[in-house]
């Protein structure tokens, strides 16, 4: 998987979990961050360790 597409994942699941949440006034940002980590270590997540090791540095630059 190249970084153009893990980048890609991270803002995929940095959006669902932000429409997820949309209807929560009080969320943080931080709250949001953890379940976006959540679900791109999880079996939904861009492809093995690597990447997905990847997508989270590339989510800590982001917010």
């Amino acid at each position: 998987m190249e970084d153009v597409e893990i980048r890609i994942a991270v803002l995929e699941h940095l959006v669902m979990a932000m429409l997820k949440d949309s209807t929560n006034n009080g969320t943080f940002i931080h709250q949001i961050k953890d379940s976006v980590r959540g679900t791109l270590l999880g079996s939904k997540g861009p492809g093995g360790p690597e990447q997905k090791s990847k997508a989270c540095e590339y989510l800590d630059r982001l917010i």
